[in-house]
């Protein structure tokens, strides 16, 4: 089975939130949350994470490809750039296997590499 690497922004950079959530996102996954395109979770593929979230707590994952839709995102200095929206009925979890987190003292970390752009 096919899968992709995604890197999620966790509690908008709040770090005590973050540190707060990250046991709940190793042992369930990431929570999906209602939002004006419809239920979901959301992430950023790995190689494709904005530069102003460089500092913020980010967990990197691995999630099965069929659970993703692609969103195209026109940018003028990226013309592939895209998010990762992973559909489900709200405050479930999208299965995910957590490859480390950035940013978050305490928990495993992520030596791989992250696209920032």
């Amino acid at each position: 089975m096919a899968h992709v690497t995604g890197c999620h922004r966790m509690c908008k950079g709040d770090f005590s939130e973050a540190a707060r959530i990250a046991p709940d996102i190793m042992a369930n996954g990431l929570c999906v949350d209602y939002s004006r395109h419809g239920s979901a979770a959301w992430a950023y593929y790995i190689d494709m994470v904005p530069n102003r979230w460089r500092s913020d707590p980010l967990v990197i994952f691995e999630v099965e490809a069929q659970r993703v839709v692609k969103v195209p995102i026109w940018l003028p200095q990226r013309d592939d750039y895209a998010i990762m929206k992973m559909p489900g009925q709200a405050l479930t979890y999208v299965p995910i296997r957590v490859l480390g987190f950035l940013n978050l003292h305490g928990f495993p970390v992520y030596n791989g590499f992250v696209g920032f752009f």
